[in-house]
């Protein structure tokens, strides 16, 4: 189930009031409640509560597609974020999939942090670089994450740009969460679209 806001559901501001005054924030909470639960807290007709319940559901369960929508809406519209290694980028067919959270795994000592580290400087290069003059949200599950090996990173690759200045902007664009256990990182990252619109 989805822990997708209320507030971005749809429902009304009255709706919204009275769920918020009984705990019940996200579509999970929403539907984890019996229809009787519902009918109590929300006084409306059964048929009302029906169509809080739907729209709840569609919410958070989209419309299903076929395999063939899916590669023509790919073909269309994806963008890629180019990692700087040519031939990585030939395998990836352009680089990572942007509005996308992508994995990386892999053996101990084989990179994985270091491809991250290398990743995060790339986002915040200038547009003219090759970059997405962006900010980044690093998550860490080892507690790996490095600031000064990200300092190097950015000195190595891009020594004229990362002076003093843009290494103090390079290390405020970049945020590091950390999460310790599977349940605190499913967790975070059902929420994280909302983080990201809040620090937009």
């Amino acid at each position: 189930m989805s822990s997708k806001r209320l507030r971005r559901v749809g429902l009304g501001k009255g709706v919204l009031d009275c769920l918020s005054k009984n705990n019940i924030y996200t579509c999970k909470d929403l539907l984890s409640k019996t229809k009787l639960e519902l009918l109590k807290f929300l006084g409306l007709s059964i048929y009302k509560v029906d169509e809080v319940v739907e729209l709840c559901s569609k919410a958070c369960a989209p419309k299903p597609r076929t395999s063939l929508e899916l590669w023509n809406k790919r073909k269309q519209g994806c963008h890629f974020f180019q990692t700087s290694l040519p031939d990585l980028d030939k395998v990836l067919h352009g680089g990572i999939p942007m509005g996308t959270i992508t994995e990386i795994s892999g053996p101990a000592g084989c990179g994985k942090t270091q491809f991250c580290l290398m990743l995060s400087v790339q986002c915040t290069l200038p547009l003219e670089l090759g970059g997405l003059a962006g900010n980044v949200l690093y998550i860490d599950t080892e507690s790996a994450f490095s600031a000064e090996r990200l300092v190097e990173i950015a000195q190595a690759k891009h020594r004229d740009l990362f002076v003093e200045d843009k290494l103090v902007e390079l290390t405020s664009q970049v945020y590091v969460d950390t999460q310790q256990t599977c349940a605190s990182l499913m967790d975070r990252l059902e929420t994280i679209e909302e983080d990201i619109i809040r620090r937009r």
